[in-house]
Formats: structure tokens, C-alpha cells, sequence
């Protein structure tokens, strides 16, 4: 049985992509929401601390436990989109073709210690069983589950990514959103263009 042709692969390629840009979509959903209960939340607590002078307790916690939640998604959405700091300078004196085998081997030990920290992030969960908020009584496991559960989101982008780009070596397409803008980006910073930061096309 032969390899799969290069049809098939750029196949395998657009649904890994269709995959990853609307899971991308689904966290960056989840965390607009959370931002928007974080502003509600906050501007409630204002109110009720120097307008009415009665502090609202659960206003703070719940704030908290989103801010949580929200910081490790939005981190993961916009990791789709290759929107976090990236040292390129020391890369550039390499031609295209080994950049981007060098952003597969990043890639790999990024989802190495992603996985890593997340694993032990689901075991450190259990040590709060039996504990819950002072005010609003919630079960302290939920807010700290953002964590491991923000970094599989990380580690699922990143894989199909890495998918992707492994796909790419052999039919010299890339259809990841973040390996485009980084191919871009090296582009115009070799050509010595200005970078200016890209928006997210959610």
C-alpha cells in the first residue's frame, strides 16, 4: 500500500484546518463571554462599593474565578492565530524551508510542556475537594479547573497545527493560520517592512 497522494493529504490538511479555526472560535467565544461577565460583574462591585456603600462580596470572587478562566483561554485563542511574542531575529539568517522546520520542532516541545503542566494541573485539582468559596459557595475545584482545561485547549491547537505542518513537508502547503502569519511576518521583517500587529479573524 502506497502513501496517501497528495490529494488526500491537502484533504486531511483543510479539515485540520476547518478543525482547529473553529475551535479556536468556540474559546474565543467562551472567553468574549467571560470578559463581558467580568466588566458586568466589576462594574456591579463599583457601584455597590462607593455609590450604595455596601460591598457586594460574591461580586470580588466571582471576578476572580472568571479573571481565571478567561486569562487561559483568551491565551489559547489568540495561540491559534500566532499572536503571542516570538523571537525572530535569531531565526532569520535561516532560509524559509528550515524556519519552518524549526517551528515544528518548537512546536513538539511546546506540546510536551503544555502537555506536561496540564497533566499535573488535572492531579492538583483533587486538592481542593471538599473546599468551597466563602461567599458564593462554589466548589473550589471549578475555578482552578481553568487551568488544565485552558492548557488542553492550548495543546489542541497546537497538535493540529503540528499536524498540519508535518502534512506540509510533503505537499509544500501550509494551511495553519499561525505557521501563514509567521511565514509573513519573516517575510516582511527579512524584506525590512514595518510589522504591525495583525487582528484576529475570528
Amino acid at each position: 500500500m502506497g502513501l496517501p497522494s497528495v490529494d488526500t493529504l491537502l484533504g486531511i490538511q483543510r479539515m485540520l484546518a476547518m478543525l482547529n479555526r473553529r475551535f479556536a472560535q468556540l474559546i474565543f467565544i467562551v472567553a468574549a463571554g467571560l470578559l463581558v461577565f467580568l466588566s458586568i460583574t466589576l462594574f456591579i462591585q463599583v457601584i455597590f462599593r462607593y455609590v450604595v456603600k455596601q460591598p457586594l462580596p460574591w461580586t470580588e470572587e466571582l471576578a476572580c474565578y472568571a479573571l481565571v478562566w478567561f486569562a487561559v483561554l483568551a491565551a489559547a485563542a489568540g495561540a491559534w492565530s500566532g499572536q503571542h511574542f516570538v523571537f525572530r531575529w535569531a531565526t532569520l539568517i535561516l532560509n524559509e524551508h528550515l524556519r519552518r522546520k524549526l517551528r515544528l520542532v518548537v512546536t513538539t516541545l511546546t506540546l510536551v510542556i503544555v502537555g506536561t503542566i496540564a497533566v499535573l494541573s488535572y492531579r492538583y485539582i483533587d486538592v481542593f475537594r471538599g473546599q468551597s468559596a466563602i461567599s458564593v459557595h462554589l466548589d473550589m475545584r471549578i475555578p482552578f479547573a481553568g487551568i488544565p482545561i485552558g492548557l488542553s485547549c492550548f495543546f489542541v491547537i497546537y497538535f493540529l497545527d503540528l499536524l498540519d505542518g508535518l502534512i506540509a513537508l510533503r505537499t509544500n502547503v501550509v494551511m495553519s493560520e499561525r505557521e501563514r502569519r509567521e511565514t509573513l511576518m519573516d517575510t516582511k521583517v527579512s524584506e525590512g517592512e514595518p510589522v504591525m500587529a495583525e487582528q484576529g479573524t475570528h
